[in-house]
C-alpha cells in the first residue's frame, strides 16, 4: 500500500471509528503487522462481515477460509465479494458489488450488517 493510500484508509477509519464507536468499541480496526495464521483464522471467526473488493483477482481462497472459520460460529456472517473475482460465481449467497461503484459497496456493506440472523444462516446452509 502507498503511504499516500494508508493515510487515506487511515484517517477514514478514524472518522468511521470517532462516529460510530466508543471507548469499548471500535467498529474498524486496522492491524499494520502481519499475523499468525491462528490469529488470521479467530478474526474470521468472530468477523461481522467479510468483505474483497477486488478489481481484479487470480484464485483468492479467502472467502472460503471465511466461510470454513464461520462453521464454527453461530454468526454465519455475511460476504461482500467483488463480482470480479474467481469465486464470484460460485458463492451464489454472497452479497456480489462492483468495486467501481461505492455507492453499492456502501449499500452492500449496510446490507450485511443489518442482515436478520435467519437470512445470514439461510444463506450459510445453501450449497
Amino acid at each position: 500500500i502507498q503511504s499516500a493510500d494508508l493515510s487515506l484508509i487511515t484517517d477514514m477509519a478514524a472518522q468511521i471509528n470517532s462516529q460510530y464507536g466508543s471507548i469499548e468499541y471500535a467498529p474498524i480496526s486496522i492491524y499494520y503487522q502481519d499475523i499468525e495464521l491462528s490469529e488470521y483464522y479467530a478474526l474470521l471467526q468472530v468477523a461481522d462481515c467479510f468483505i474483497s473488493t477486488s478489481e481484479r483477482d487470480g484464485l483468492s481462497l479467502s472467502p472460503l477460509d471465511f466461510v470454513l472459520c464461520q462453521e464454527f460460529s453461530e454468526k454465519r456472517s455475511p460476504i461482500v465479494l467483488s463480482e470480479f473475482t474467481a469465486l464470484s460465481g460460485s458463492m451464489s449467497t454472497s452479497i456480489l458489488i462492483n468495486p467501481w461503484d461505492h455507492l453499492s459497496i456502501a449499500q452492500a456493506i449496510n446490507t450485511a450488517l443489518t442482515m436478520s440472523t435467519e437470512e445470514k444462516h439461510h444463506r450459510h446452509e445453501v450449497k
